[in-house]
């Protein structure tokens, strides 16, 4: 069985908020009977409150996004939420209804028609029902869900009175409770059941899921039943009418009487048909009442056959996994089964009847005659004696194992082996589609988690609803999904007014609302914003204050320490992922290296990127600019390298030639020794003595400079007086060295002894009195004053003027002697007493005293 939706034109489409009147925007949409869906009403999301009437109309009610419109009771409101009337067909996708205490959600008159897709009904609250048709016409519902929902009668999500056949298709019921029929009460036509799940119903009397007593037959096919309750009989179903159930499953489901599973009635010429299909944990509690599992009873002419199916701990209070009563004419046939036999078993009570029911069996698994005394004997049965493990699954719906017997009983398919079986595995081709996907997502337009919806939990295109159709939508609703649902939907926002296609879209504006001539932006709005000003080539990073400026540089900082390297990596107002607000370091991989770093270590490395290397050692240097071994400026202390040196002192740091105690030996002008003087040790002409006194003698070492002022004469002995040079008489007693030549006064008088005998003779003019007695002949030793003469000596040998025999004491004679004229001398005995010496320098020869 597949459902199609409707082909719909969008020719006259309309577009609904919440806000709108949804029940006149319905009764004005054209009547157009004779052209099918040719009126969509796309729902924008939200609340739509109140009673809505579909009277005589063609169209659908369609939510832009499915899941996200709500159609809702108004407190009190006694009227259904949506009612179909007249000869409408109504289509309804992807919107929620949700009735109130009072109303019914969705109420279907005689001659109308409705279509569900996508849909869901839910309420917390106890109301008359979800879903009321008392059509003709035939009654669709695909992909969508029943939650909640207590009808205070019959049919607690869907009651179904009509002739119209009412067809389900992977539609999720839970939770719903009644009287009877805890989710459908249906005494309409017929039921058609396609990968179903009813889980939770609740029925006070019978058929706790469904409860079928009157008019068309039931299919089910690919659906699950778990989990519901019977106060009476049928857990899961009370069906009274024609039934074929294949490929399903009947699990933990409770009946108060019998049938915990299935409670079947077969009046007339009604069958019952179970194929693949598993009953597996339900229960009959009520004594005396039978078939913990399924109850088929009959009075007519009717055929029951149950083949290869399977049958697991299910249980009663009295006796049957599977029984059957039945009156004349008619016949069992059970096939293929797999039954647990540890608890219960088969139970028939037609073979206490008095014309026995016509049984068909063969191929049990394991023999279905263990510990059953109520089974008629005589019957030939073929034991099949393969291993049985009584485990045989569980009621989870992810379970695989459920049904996979040795005859393929139950329809718990699970061909891609995620876990999950069909029915509820909408796809059971791909592992990855299931309905335990927590969210479908990947725009692969792929129902991954098998809700009815496509992609809905996926981020794709943002889309904008455009109600004026000006290519430009409403920036105030925005829907982020895979796909636009309708032709309202654009990527393109801005309208300035959704309603009239004629005012333009939103421009873009900057502002500066410091005025410190930054900008932000753009702004997009339809007027002008306050502050907008022009947009200026920098960002403003706080147009809240002036204090504030545009974006900063921000630097990578591979090795995280506080330093990143340039240039910047971008500009940014506040600081990006990763980046810090420094640069400068000079090796982004060494966390030691960086500007402020500590470059002391004497490594050979810059530390703190500065261009200079170990700077910051304990040296005082100099930068050595021409590599002369001696620095001019100084470079700060650090350590030896390249280019700094540790003596400073060089005036020239150009010129490898000129540094502290480079020789000065050429006459270059040049201080290349840097100690203030040049060419002081260069060599001149030579032979030249500075003469400081200018008698033309000089003094002192020989001239060597490259421009000397001396005299080439040497050898004043003192170069202050021009009176002292070797060219100078020494003839006065000054007791000066006047020549130079060593030796005082030597060319004036002087006393000698030449023959050395104590008595002295002068040469020349004496400078002072003799140093003893004066000789008379200096060249005779014999000769001296005192000596000792006889009267035969003709000679003066003590020199007294006369000779020997002249001496007094050889002659009374007074003698005069000459040159002594009037000197008052005095004869006999007496000499002269001496002679007085004057030396007078440089006055000529003495005169001795007279």
């Amino acid at each position: 069985m597949l459902f199609l939706a409707p082909t719909l034109s969008w020719a006259d489409d309309v577009v609904a908020r919440p806000t709108d009147d949804l029940d006149a925007i319905i009764a004005d949409t054209p009547d157009s009977i004779l052209a099918p869906w040719a009126h969509t009403i796309w729902l924008v999301p939200g609340d739509y409150v109140g009673a809505f009437v579909v009277d005589d109309e063609v169209l659908t009610l369609r939510a832009v996004v499915p899941g996200t419109v709500f159609l809702r009771a108004a407190p009190g409101q006694t009227e259904p939420v949506v009612r179909v009337q007249g000869g409408s067909h109504l289509a309804l996708e992807g919107v929620v209804v949700s009735p109130g205490p009072y109303s019914i959600g969705v109420d279907v008159e005689a001659s109308a028609a409705l279509t569900l897709l996508r849909m869901a009904f839910y309420t917390t609250e106890a109301s008359p029902t979800l879903l009321s048709t008392a059509s003709t016409r035939d009654l669709q519902i695909a992909g969508s869900r029943f939650i909640g929902g207590s009808a205070t009668t019959e049919g607690g999500h869907i009651l179904h009175t009509g002739s119209g056949t009412l067809m389900l298709e992977r539609v999720h019921f839970e939770g719903g409770s009644a009287t009877s029929g805890g989710c459908i009460r249906s005494t309409g036509g017929p039921i058609s059941v396609d990968r179903t799940l009813f889980d939770g119903c609740t029925a006070a009397v019978d058929g706790g899921a469904i409860h079928k007593d009157a008019g068309g037959r039931v299919d089910i096919v690919r659906s699950a039943f778990r989990d519901s309750t019977a106060g009476g009989w049928g857990g899961a179903l009370y069906v009274h009418v024609d039934a074929d159930i294949s490929l399903s499953t009947v699990c933990q489901n409770t009946a108060g009487h019998a049938g915990g599973g299935l409670d079947w009635y077969g009046p007339l010429a009604n069958a019952l048909t179970i194929t693949n299909t598993a009953f597996l944990d339900n229960q009959a509690l009520t004594a005396n009442d039978w078939g913990a599992a399924i109850r088929a009873a009959t009075d007519r002419n009717v055929a029951i056959a149950v083949r290869s199916s399977s049958f697991a701990r299910n249980s009663g209070s009295d006796v049957g996994t599977f029984y059957s009563s039945a009156n004349p004419p008619g016949s069992v046939t059970l096939e293929g089964l797999e039954v647990e036999t540890s608890t219960t078993t088969l139970y028939d009570l037609a073979s206490q009847a008095s014309t026995p029911v016509t049984f068909t069996t063969s191929n049990f698994w394991p023999d279905p005659y263990v510990g059953s005394p109520f089974w008629p004997g005589g019957t030939s049965i073929t034991n099949d004696p393969r291993a049985y493990t009584t485990a045989q699954g569980t009621c989870d719906l992810g379970s695989v194992d459920v049904g996979t017997g040795a005859f393929g009983a139950g329809g718990l398919e699970d061909s891609d082996g995620d876990g999950y079986y069909v029915p509820f595995d909408c796809d059971d081709t791909s592992s990855a589609v299931h309905p335990g996907v927590l969210q479908d997502v990947g725009c692969d337009g792929r129902d991954d988690d098998c809700d009815g919806l496509v992609d809905e939990d996926s981020t794709g295109t943002p889309l904008f609803l455009d109600a004026d159709g000006d290519g430009l939508g409403d920036d105030t609703w925005i829907l982020d999904i895979c796909t636009a649902e309708g032709p309202l939907l654009v990527d393109v926002a801005g309208d300035c007014d959704d309603t009239d296609a004629d005012v333009l879209g939103v421009r873009p504006f900057y502002v500066d609302a410091d005025g410190d001539g930054l900008t932000v932006g753009p702004v997009m709005a339809c007027d002008p914003p306050t502050g907008a000003a022009p947009q200026s080539p920098e960002p403003d990073c706080d147009d809240t204050t002036d204090l504030i400026g545009g974006p900063t540089p921000w630097y990578t900082d591979a090795d995280a320490d506080g330093f990143g390297v340039n240039p910047p990596a971008e500009f940014a107002c506040a600081p990006p992922q990763g980046l810090v607000a420094m640069g400068g370091d000079c090796d982004d991989a060494a966390p030691g290296i960086r500007p402020g770093a500590d470059d002391s270590a004497c490594n050979g490395v810059d530390d703190n990127c500065d261009g200079i290397i170990d700077e910051g050692g304990p040296l005082v240097l100099f930068a050595d600019d021409d590599g002369d071994h001696f620095g001019g400026e100084a470079a700060g202390t650090g350590c030896l390298a390249l280019g700094v040196v540790e003596e400073g002192g060089d005036c020239d740091d150009a010129d490898a030639s000129i540094h502290p105690g480079a020789p000065e030996t050429e006459c270059n002008g040049t201080d290349n020794d840097c100690d203030g003087l040049l060419d002081e040790d260069a060599e001149g002409p030579g032979g030249l003595y500075a003469d400081l006194d200018g008698d033309g003698y000089g003094a002192g070492a020989e001239l060597m400079g490259c421009d000397p002022e001396g005299v080439p004469r040497t050898g004043d002995c003192d170069d202050g007086d021009a009176l002292v040079n070797p060219a100078a008489p020494d003839r006065d007693c000054d007791g000066v060295d006047d020549d130079c030549d060593g030796t005082v006064d030597e060319g004036a008088p002087v006393w000698v002894d030449l023959d050395g005998d104590g008595a002295w003779t002068v040469v020349g003019e004496p400078c002072g009195a003799a140093p003893g007695p004066r000789d008379c002949d200096d060249g005779d030793s014999t000769v001296f004053p005192g000596a000792t003469e006889t009267c035969e000596d003709e000679r003066d040998l003590d020199c007294d003027g006369l000779p020997g025999s002249r001496a007094p004491t050889c002659q009374d004679v007074e003698v005069t002697l000459p040159g002594e004229v009037g000197c008052g001398c005095s004869g006999a005995g007496a000499g002269p007493s001496g002679w007085l010496w004057l030396l007078t320098r440089r006055s000529g020869p003495a005169t001795p005293p007279g």
